[in-house]
C-alpha cells in the first residue's frame, strides 16, 4: 500500500480525492492504534517503575529504622561495657588503696568508718565517676 504522509495532509479534505482521503484516514487511524499501544505500553513500564520505586523506598525506610536499632543497641552495649571496666577498675582501685593503707600503718582511729560497707561502696562509686569523666573525652 502506497503510504501518505500524514503529517502533510491537509486539515481539511476537500481538494483531496475520495481514495486519498480512505487511504489518509486508514494510515491516520493504524498511527492512532501505533500511539494508543505505545501509551499502553508505555503507561505499563511507568507502573512498574513507579512500584519498583515505592518497594526501594520502603525497604530504604524499614532499613533505615534498622539501622537505628542497631546502632542504638550498640551503643547500649559499649556503655554496658565501659561501666562494667569503670566499676572494675574502680574496685580494684580501691582494694589496692586499702592495701597501702594497711601495708603502711592501718586506718587508726577511723578504721571502723573505712571498713563499714557503706563507706567503701560511697568510694567505690567516686573512684568510678571519676575515672569516667576522665575517660570520657577519649569515647
Amino acid at each position: 500500500m502506497n503510504r501518505i504522509n500524514w503529517q502533510k495532509l491537509p486539515r481539511n479534505p476537500d481538494g483531496m480525492s475520495f481514495s486519498d482521503t480512505k487511504k489518509g484516514w486508514t494510515q491516520l487511524w493504524d498511527q492512532l492504534e501505533d500511539c494508543k499501544k505505545m501509551k499502553g505500553m508505555t503507561n505499563t513500564v511507568l507502573r512498574t517503575t513507579v512500584d519498583e520505586k515505592r518497594e526501594a523506598r520502603a525497604e530504604a525506610k524499614k532499613a533505615k529504622g534498622e539501622v537505628i536499632a542497631l546502632t542504638k543497641r550498640e551503643h547500649a552495649k559499649s556503655k554496658e561495657k565501659s561501666l562494667g571496666a569503670y566499676s572494675g577498675v574502680a574496685a580494684t582501685t580501691l582494694i589496692i588503696s586499702y592495701q597501702i593503707v594497711e601495708v603502711s600503718g592501718g586506718w587508726g582511729k577511723w578504721e571502723p568508718v573505712f571498713q563499714h560497707e557503706a563507706t567503701i561502696g560511697v568510694l567505690q562509686v567516686i573512684i568510678g565517676s571519676i575515672l569516667a569523666f576522665a575517660m570520657r573525652p577519649l569515647q
